[in-house]
């Protein structure tokens, strides 16, 4: 009890299915922008490494537009902006694609000082062994950079975590829109935002803890 306010954890209990199914979709909206996006990085970071000037200045393009513009207007750009377009994607979609892009352009300049960071020798190494450029890539120069960029990848995915709360502005029902609209029918204001914060704690401690042991995995096989 908090200066008469009294707490009832009762309205917690029975909203759990609830929640179980909005923190479903925040894991879903999570990895999918995870992964979509770390594609859609080390694409654009092969293009700004590239010597092909009008492929490295449409990565830097690309990089400046994503950074300097926040996710959400992405998701209302493509929510209800592509509409006028003839183009009626779901808000879950929506969602996904404009975090995905948004933290695409963050590692891909995660991945380039990555990638920037093995040594030259080794990719002429390969070239004298006969190995072709997507082979060298491939073998030589994405492993290493991958490592690399390993620990930095890790704080921008805790960060998407994070951001799955924005997709409430498109009524996807992720936790934050479940839990608010708990909050708005219960009136239990501080339980519910409590619950949320520690759903939230657990999930960036256990992707962070994840990846730190994938981290010392990786240095115990170099």
């Amino acid at each position: 009890m908090i200066e008469g306010y009294i707490f009832n954890w009762g309205a917690v209990r029975q909203a759990l299915p609830l929640l179980g199914e909005g923190l479903w979709v925040s894991v879903q909206v999570a990895v999918l922008g995870i992964a979509f996006g770390l594609l859609i990085g080390v694409l654009v970071a092969i293009s700004r490494t590239s010597s092909n000037r009008l492929l490295s200045r449409c990565g830097l393009i690309y990089v400046e537009v994503m950074r300097n513009s926040p996710s959400l207007v992405k998701m209302y750009f493509i929510y209800f902006g592509l509409p006028s377009f003839g183009l009626f994607p779901s808000a879950f979609l929506s969602a996904v694609v404009a975090l995905s892009l948004h933290n695409a352009a963050y590692m891909a300049e995660i991945f380039r000082g990555g990638l920037q960071a093995v040594s030259h020798t080794q990719q002429e190494a390969a070239i004298s062994l006969g190995m072709s450029s997507w082979q060298t890539f491939w073998y030589v120069l994405f492993p290493q950079a991958f490592r690399n960029a390993l620990p930095a990848f890790s704080n921008n995915w805790v960060e998407i975590v994070k951001d799955t709360s924005l997709t409430s502005a498109l009524a996807v029902k992720e936790l934050f829109y479940v839990v608010s609209n708990l909050i708005s029918e219960t009136m239990r204001t501080f339980e519910f935002l409590g619950v949320l914060a520690l759903i939230y704690l657990l999930l960036t401690s256990m992707l962070a803890g994840g990846m730190r042991f994938v981290e010392s995995r990786i240095k115990y096989r170099r």
